[in-house]
């Protein structure tokens, strides 16, 4: 039987992640750098039939096919888009907007997350003023459906998570 993935499996995938990643020298850690681990872990924990770079149903306004970065298969299918923190604001709703859009568009999905990583040394976001950033990001102009994502921030020593959903 498959774990069902949650707030808490992806908080401790994401932190294992980083432990694993600082075993490297390497200075900038990124989204690309984590992709491979993290799949692993996913993957390695009995999460089902995880697969990377699953393309979704491409819209009429759109030039090419988009991806989501982990969808996890199953009764109850799960998309998990992952972000991660070199500079200063690669977290920021801004910044993972096209990854937002994407996650809110998906229909058959039973559950959406936004797994942002900060592996740096910098001063950690707070989830106040996080979550405030992100409930006033607004996806755009048109009348299509929006549905709720979790948002997870993971760093090595906390997590936290909220919900964004439309107003």
């Amino acid at each position: 039987m498959y774990k069902k993935v949650t707030i808490e499996l992806l908080r401790e995938v994401a932190q294992d992640a980083m432990e694993i990643a600082n075993r490297y020298s390497r200075r900038h850690k990124t989204e690309f750098f984590f992709d491979p681990i993290i799949f692993t872990l996913l993957t390695e924990r009995g999460f089902g039939r995880v697969r990377r770079q699953y393309p979704l149903t491409r819209l009429p306004s759109q030039q090419r096919v988009s991806r989501v970065d982990y969808y996890v298969g199953g009764y109850n299918p799960v998309l998990i888009e992952l972000a991660c923190r070199t500079q200063g604001g690669e977290l920021m709703p801004r910044a993972n907007a096209s990854e937002l859009k994407k996650l809110i568009r998906k229909r058959k999905a039973r559950t959406r997350f936004l797994l942002l990583i900060d592996p740096t040394k910098r001063r950690p976001h707070k989830r106040e003023k996080l979550k405030a950033q992100y409930k006033a990001w607004k996806p755009g102009k048109g009348n299509f459906l929006q549905l709720p994502v979790r948002v997870i921030y993971v760093r090595p020593d906390e997590a936290y998570h909220f919900k964004w959903k439309r107003r």
